[in-house]
């Protein structure tokens, strides 16, 4: 059975940035990858807002996830936060890399570990996640509020010397304070799950 996930509304709670609006990255997966067959990654470009709602109201915007489901499965979804947009396509770039070989990565930070250096000194972090019910494939249509919790403490700006070439940290230590403790609520994800074939 063909179905689509379609991302209908975000809101985090915290962004991971002491500014109004950062840079963020969706990412969601069908799992587990046995009863699945993923026919198109998923990654979609935000701009986070602290408690603010983002809408998609257009096909167009909505985030079309399509999978060929077969059996039990369930849809993870992770929130990265970044320091620009710049560094936010090519981290983009990269985790829809390591998505099509590594997926599952285990979830939270872990997913950036094996980013380049130069997109680390961007720092990102993974500021939210989680995981919908389990979802049988013959009762799969439907709406779904997916809770979202920070998996490790969500961290504020770097503060410290900055390169004015670049515009990022100078190496060395850089100081961050704690936005959100780990484990905390962060928002929620509604989604649609659509037959692909309407």
């Amino acid at each position: 059975m063909k179905a689509d996930l379609l991302i209908k509304q975000i809101s985090v709670l915290e962004n991971g940035s002491e500014r109004k609006k950062c840079p963020g990255l969706l990412m969601a997966k069908w799992l587990p990858s046995g009863d699945t067959i993923l026919l198109n990654q998923a990654g979609r470009k935000l701009e986070l807002r602290d408690n603010t709602p983002i809408d998609f109201t257009s096909y167009q915007e909505q985030l079309e996830l399509r999978a060929e489901v077969t059996g039990k499965s369930w849809i993870e979804i992770q929130i990265i936060s970044m320091t620009n947009f710049g560094l936010l396509g090519k981290l983009m770039v990269e985790l829809l890399k390591l998505g099509k070989d590594k997926w599952p990565l285990p979830i939270g930070a872990s997913l950036l570990d094996n980013i380049s250096e130069d997109i680390k000194k961007g720092a990102p972090q993974v500021i939210a996640q989680g995981k919908s019910e389990v979802l049988s494939h013959n009762n799969i249509f439907k709406s779904l509020r997916i809770d979202l919790v920070a998996p490790e403490d969500v961290l504020g700006d770097l503060s410290g010397p900055i390169d004015p070439i670049t515009g990022m940290p100078i190496e060395g230590q850089a100081e961050r304070s704690i936005l959100l403790p780990k484990d905390s609520p962060n928002g929620f994800v509604l989604i649609d799950i659509a037959d692909s074939n309407i």
